[in-house]
C-alpha cells in the first residue's frame, strides 16, 4: 500500500452545556418533592410544602457539568478530569483522534494508539495517526533500498530524504540540523506556525467554527469566514455569527471583524521590533498590537556572516573578517551562493540558490552537500479537516489532490446518518421523534436502527398507593401520581403532620419540638390553644422579679440578680451600668476609678477618676532617655548623659606625618562621643606622596570620585609607586619616546606597524622599468629597538633596442641624518648595502657612469643599445629584475624621537 497523508483535525475543543433537572412550569408542588436531605418529610422551598418548585433528585444520575445533579452534596463525582477522554482536563472536552484510539493522561489529551496501517510520523498528537503505511522494515544503505521509491520505515522520508539513506536530508523541527547548512529548524517559523507553535511538534487545537492560530509561540484561534467571538471563552470556539458593522474597514487593530470576512485587522501594519537576527514582525491579535524581539543566541558577533548575530544593531563588529582570497570565505555550503574576498574589506556572500517550485503543499530545500533541490510533499498542507469528504494528499507536480467523500446512508429513514469530520467514521443515530404521533399517552414509537419505525405500548400510570390520585394526562402526556396530605391528616399540631410520601402512602407524623433555638426558655406544645389544635409556647424567665427577662434571654434587664438594676432605673456614681442602657455613671464626668490620658505641654501623662466621679491631677510618667529630646517637659534635653544625643563638634586626628581636622557625633543611644572622622576630599584628598593625607593609616590609596592619585597621563595610563607618579601603559598607536611623565605617550606611531625582520617586510608591490615607476613611505623608529623592513620587485622589462632598468632607493627627508636603510637583493641572505644614510642605486652600465659621459664618447650607457640576440655593434639585453629588501633602522648614538623619515624607490629614471 502507497503511504498517503490524511486530514488534521485535532483534539475536539467541544464542552458539552449541562444542567440539573429543573421542574416545568407545570409541575405543581405534588410531584417535585426532593428526597429529603435536611430533615425527614421537610419540603426545602417552603414550610408546608404549599408553594414554589424544586428538583427531582431520586434516581437523577450524576452529569459534567458543574451541578449536584444526584443530590449527594458532590459535584462531578464520577468523573476524572485527569482520566476521562470525554472530559478531559474539564467538562465537555473530548478526546477525539484521526485513525487513533485517544487517551486522557494528566488532564491532556494524548494517542493511545493508532489504528491499523496508520501511523503517527510526525509525532503531533493534534492530527492524530496522520500517515497511512505498513511498515517494511529499515530503510539504509545497508538494506539496499535506497531506491525503491518506498517509504519502507513509514517516517514520512523516502530514499534520498531519508536519514537512514543520506547523511543531509530535507529540514525537519527536530531540533537538528538535517540539511547540513549550519543551521537548525530553519524552514520551521515557531513563532506563527500553529503545527509548531512556540516549540517543535506543539500543535494548536481545533475550536468551534474556528481554525488554529500560533501568535509568538502561543496557541489561539482565527474565526472562519461569518463567524465571531463575542464571549471571548476558548471552549466555545467563535459562537456568534458575524454582522459587518457600519464601518467596514480593517486599518485599525480592535480584535473585531467588521467585514465579517473571517479575518481580523487584516489591513493593519504593526511596527517590527528588534535588531538582526532577533528582528520580529508585530502582530494584532484580538485588539493587541504586539511586538517582542527574539532573544540574541550570542553574547558577542565573532562570526563574519554579515549578520547582526547579537542583535546589538551593528555587524560582525567582535569579529576579524579580514581576508585575502575566495578560498578562505568558502562555508562549503553551495546553497548560500559562492563567497568572494573583497581584499581590506572582507568576504562578501553569494546568491542563494532558489529552489521554489511554485507548489504550496511541498517543502523547498537545498542539499548542503551538493546544492541539489528537493521538494518534500507535505500531506498536511492540504488537509481541509474534514476527514468524510475523503484524505488529500500533496502531488509534488500537481499540488493537493482531493480525496473520494465517506458514503454513510444506511437506507433506513429513520435514522440520522453523519460522518465524524475528525475521524472519517459512519454513525447511524435512531430518531425516534422521526417516528412519533406526538402523543404520550398510547406509548412511545421508536425507530430500531435495522427495521425503522416500531409501535408503542401505552403507559401504566398507576402507583398502588390509596393517598395518591394516578392519571395519564393527554393535555400534557405525561403520567400525574399526586400526593394528597390532605387524605392522611387527623387535625392535632401536637402530633405533627401526617403526609402521603409517594410509594410508602400515609406516614404518622413527628411531633413539634417546639425549640426556639434559646436554651433559657421552657419550650410545650399546649394542644388547648388555638381551638384545641394546638399551638407552641416558649416562656422566658425572671429571677430577680422586676418583671424584666434577662438580656440573655429575649429581654431588657441587664442584671437578673438585682432588682435596683433595670431599664429605668436612677444612674449612680458606681462604675455599674444602673438602667441597662449600655451606659456607665454617664451622667458624670468620668467613670468611678478609672484611668485616663493626660498631657503636659506635649508630654504623655494619666489620671484617675475619684469616688465621686472627678478627674484627678494629671501626672506625667515618662524618664529622660538618650535621644536629643527633652522627654520629661522640664526643659533640659538628655540631661545625665555625657552629651546631647546626635549633636556634633570639631576634632584633630594626628598621624606622623599629618594632622587632621575632622568631627565626631554624640551617638544614640548610649549619648557619648563618637570617633573623630576626618573627610576624604578637599585639603585632605590622598594624593601620590607616600604620606597619609586622610590620616585613615593607609598611604597612597585610592581617594573618592572626583580626585586622582596622579596628574592624567596623555594617551595612556598612570601608576603610583612609592610616592611617585609613572607612566602605566600607553594606548594602541602611541609610544612614550621621551620617557617624560609631563609630555606622556607623545609619539603617534604608524598604524599598523611595519616588520621588524627582513623575512617578514611588508610588500611595496612591483616597480616596472617602462615606464619608470616610484613609491615614497614615511615612518618612524620609535625606540631604540625598532626597525621598519619592507621590499619591492624591480622589473626588467627587455626591449628590443634599449633598457633603462635602474633600482634607485634613497632617503628624501632624513633629519638630523639619524636614520639608516640596509639593502639585501634577491632574498635576505645576499646583503647589497649596509646602514645608508643617503642612497643606493642598481643599474647595468658596461663603460662605467652614465652620469657626466664625455663628449665624444663612443661607449654605450648602460644596455643602451642592445640587441636580444647577438649582434655586432650592439650589447646583449639582459633581464636582471629582482627582489629588493629594504629595512630602516636609527643610527648608533642617536637616542630615540618621534620625527620622521622619507625614503623613495623607483625604477627606470635615468
Amino acid at each position: 500500500m502507497a503511504p498517503r497523508a490524511v486530514g488534521t483535525i485535532g483534539w475536539l475543543g467541544v464542552l458539552a452545556v449541562l444542567s440539573g433537572c429543573p421542574a416545568t412550569a407545570d409541575d405543581t408542588p405534588s410531584d417535585v418533592v426532593r428526597e429529603d436531605v435536611q430533615g425527614e418529610g421537610e419540603v426545602l422551598d417552603g414550610e408546608d410544602g404549599d408553594e414554589g418548585t424544586d428538583v427531582v433528585c431520586p434516581g437523577v444520575p450524576e452529569l459534567c457539568n458543574g451541578i449536584d445533579d444526584d443530590c449527594d452534596r458532590m459535584v462531578d463525582e464520577d468523573f476524572d478530569p485527569q482520566t476521562d477522554p470525554a472530559n478531559c482536563g474539564e467538562c465537555g472536552l473530548l478526546c477525539a483522534a484521526v485513525h487513533a484510539a485517544p487517551a486522557c493522561v494528566a488532564g491532556a489529551c494524548r494517542i493511545a494508539a493508532c489504528d491499523p496501517g496508520w501511523v503517527d510520523a510526525n509525532g503531533a498528537a493534534v492530527d492524530g495517526c496522520e500517515y497511512e503505511c505498513a511498515p517494511g522494515g529499515e530503510e539504509t544503505t545497508e538494506a539496499g533500498n535506497c531506491g525503491d521509491l518506498q517509504d519502507n520505515d513509514c517516517d514520512g522520508r523516502t530514499d534520498g530524504t531519508d536519514r537512514g539513506c543520506a547523511e543531509c536530508v530535507p529540514e525537519l523541527c527536530n531540533g537538528f540540523d538535517d540539511n547540513c547548512d549550519g543551521r537548525t529548524d530553519e524552514s520551521f517559523d515557531l513563532d506563527f506556525d500553529p503545527m509548531h507553535c512556540g516549540a517543535c511538534g506543539r500543535a494548536c487545537p481545533d475550536f468551534p467554527n474556528a481554525m488554529p492560530a500560533c501568535v509568538l509561540g502561543s496557541c489561539d484561534f482565527q474565526c472562519e469566514y461569518g463567524w465571531s467571538d463575542l464571549d471571548g471563552q476558548r471552549w466555545n470556539g467563535c459562537e456568534s455569527p458575524c454582522v459587518p458593522g457600519s464601518d467596514t474597514a480593517e486599518t485599525a487593530c480592535n480584535g473585531i471583524d467588521n467585514d465579517c470576512d473571517g479575518l481580523t485587522d487584516e489591513d493593519f501594519a504593526p511596527a517590527p521590533c528588534g535588531a538582526g537576527v532577533c528582528r520580529r514582525d508585530g502582530t494584532c491579535f484580538r485588539g493587541e498590537e504586539r511586538c517582542v524581539p527574539r532573544a540574541p543566541p550570542v553574547a558577542t558577533d565573532t562570526i563574519c556572516n554579515h549578520e547582526d548575530d547579537d542583535c546589538d544593531g551593528a555587524t560582525d563588529e567582535d569579529a576579524d573578517c579580514r581576508c585575502y582570497s575566495d578560498a578562505e570565505c568558502n562555508d562549503g555550503n553551495p546553497c548560500n551562493g559562492i563567497e568572494t574576498c573583497e581584499i581590506g574589506v572582507g568576504c562578501r556572500g553569494g546568491v542563494s540558490v532558489s529552489c521554489d517550485d511554485r507548489i504550496e503543499c511541498t517543502d523547498d530545500g537545498c542539499n548542503a552537500l551538493d546544492g541539489s533541490c528537493y521538494h518534500l510533499p507535505v500531506h498536511a498542507r492540504c488537509v481541509d479537516g474534514d476527514a468524510c469528504n475523503g484524505a488529500e494528499t500533496c502531488d509534488p507536480a500537481r499540488g493537493c489532490v482531493a480525496g473520494t467523500p465517506v458514503d454513510c446512508d444506511d437506507r433506513v429513514t429513520c435514522t440520522a446518518d453523519g460522518c465524524d469530520p475528525p475521524t472519517g467514521r459512519c454513525s447511524h443515530v435512531p430518531v425516534n421523534a422521526d417516528c412519533g404521533d406526538g402523543r404520550f399517552c398510547n406509548g412511545d414509537e421508536i425507530c430500531d436502527p435495522v427495521r425503522g419505525c416500531v409501535p408503542g405500548t401505552p403507559p401504566s400510570c398507576s402507583d398502588g398507593v390509596a393517598c395518591t390520585d394516578d392519571a395519564c394526562n393527554p393535555a400534557t402526556d405525561t403520567c400525574v401520581n399526586t400526593p394528597i396530605d390532605a387524605r392522611c391528616d387527623d387535625g392535632q399540631f401536637c402530633n405533627g403532620a401526617e403526609r402521603c410520601l409517594g410509594m410508602a402512602g400515609c406516614q404518622p407524623g413527628t411531633p413539634p419540638t417546639c425549640d426556639d433555638g434559646l436554651a433559657c426558655t421552657v419550650d410545650t406544645c399546649d394542644p388547648t390553644l388555638a381551638g384545641g389544635a394546638g399551638r407552641c409556647v416558649n416562656t422566658p424567665p425572671d429571677l430577680d422579679g422586676d418583671t424584666y427577662p434577662p438580656l440573655s434571654c429575649l429581654g431588657t434587664d441587664c442584671n437578673d440578680s438585682d432588682a435596683s438594676i433595670r431599664p429605668g432605673a436612677a444612674e449612680r456614681c458606681n462604675a455599674i451600668d444602673d438602667d441597662c442602657d449600655a451606659l456607665t455613671d454617664e451622667t458624670f464626668a468620668c467613670i468611678r476609678g478609672s484611668t485616663g490620658s493626660c498631657r503636659v505641654d506635649t508630654c504623655d501623662g494619666s489620671r484617675i477618676c475619684s469616688s465621686s466621679c472627678v478627674w484627678g491631677t494629671c501626672t506625667v510618667s515618662a524618664a529622660e532617655t538618650c535621644n536629643g529630646v527633652d522627654d520629661t517637659c522640664n526643659g533640659v534635653a538628655d540631661e545625665g548623659f555625657t552629651c546631647v544625643g546626635n549633636s556634633t563638634r570639631s576634632c584633630t586626628v594626628t598621624r606622623p606625618t599629618k594632622t587632621c581636622t575632622g568631627s565626631q557625633v554624640c551617638t544614640v543611644p548610649a549619648c557619648t562621643w563618637g570617633a573623630c572622622v576626618v573627610p576624604q576630599d578637599g585639603a585632605f584628598a590622598e594624593t601620590c606622596n607616600n604620606i597619609d593625607d586622610d590620616c585613615d593609616t593607609s598611604i597612597d590609596e585610592n581617594p573618592p570620585s572626583g580626585y586622582s592619585l596622579c596628574p592624567a597621563v596623555s594617551h595612556g595610563t598612570w601608576s603610583c609607586a612609592a610616592g611617585t607618579c609613572s607612566i602605566a601603559s600607553c594606548d594602541s598607536g602611541y609610544f612614550d619616546t621621551d620617557g617624560r611623565y609631563d609630555t606622556g605617550c607623545e609619539c603617534a606611531i604608524e598604524a599598523p606597524e611595519r616588520p621588524a625582520t627582513c623575512a617578514a617586510a611588508t610588500s611595496l608591490g612591483t616597480l616596472a622599468d617602462a615606464p619608470s615607476s616610484s613609491q615614497t613611505i614615511t615612518g618612524k623608529i620609535h625606540n631604540a629597538t625598532d626597525v621598519d623592513c619592507f621590499s619591492f620587485s624591480g622589473t626588467d622589462v627587455t626591449e628590443t633596442n634599449s633598457d633603462s632598468y635602474h633600482v634607485d632607493i634613497r632617503f628624501t627627508s632624513n633629519p638630523s641624518n639619524q636614520f639608516q636603510f640596509t639593502v639585501w637583493r634577491a632574498n635576505c641572505s645576499t646583503q647589497v648595502c649596509a646602514n645608508e644614510t643617503s642612497r643606493y642605486d642598481w643599474y647595468t652600465d658596461y663603460a662605467g657612469a652614465c652620469v657626466n659621459k664625455p663628449s665624444g664618447a663612443l661607449e654605450p650607457c648602460g644596455e643602451n643599445p642592445c640587441r636580444t640576440t647577438s649582434t655586432y655593434g650592439y650589447n646583449l639585453c639582459a633581464d636582471t629584475s629582482a627582489t629588493y629588501y629594504v629595512c630602516v633602522s636609527r643610527r648608533a648614538g642617536f637616542a630615540p624621537t618621534c620625527e620622521s623619515y622619507t625614503l623613495t624607490v623607483s625604477n627606470g629614471v635615468y
